[in-house]
């Protein structure tokens, strides 16, 4: 039996955050990842993809390859269960005692 879709929901949650925390700057101890989609008439997607630090430390942070691909397979899990969303934000910090923690708030 496969796996259910908040099972899978969540392990792609947690890929895309190991992968957003492999991108960010020593110096970030928190980031946000704001992600659009963009749906067109023709069935076609689009997103856009924002990485920004919240406590405005120095620092670009650009969506690699592997980031698009893991958030197409968001949209895709979602599509595949009648669901999509509009907006995804994920919001990801380094707690006291050293590990990552986040959030993910979807708008439909």
């Amino acid at each position: 039996m496969g796996k259910s879709f908040q099972a899978e929901d969540r392990s792609i949650d947690s890929e895309i955050v190991a992968e957003l925390i492999g991108l960010m700057p020593d110096t970030w101890k928190s980031a946000i990842l704001h992600v659009r989609s963009l749906r067109f008439s023709e069935g076609s997607e689009q997103h856009s993809i924002t990485i920004t630090n919240p406590e405005k430390q120095q620092g670009v942070v650009m969506p690699s390859d592997r980031l698009c691909f893991i958030i197409r397979q968001l949209s895709s899990a979602f599509l595949t269960q009648g669901k999509s969303w509009r907006e995804v934000i994920y919001t990801i910090s380094l707690a006291s005692d050293g590990e990552w923690k986040y959030t993910v708030d979807y708008k439909h």
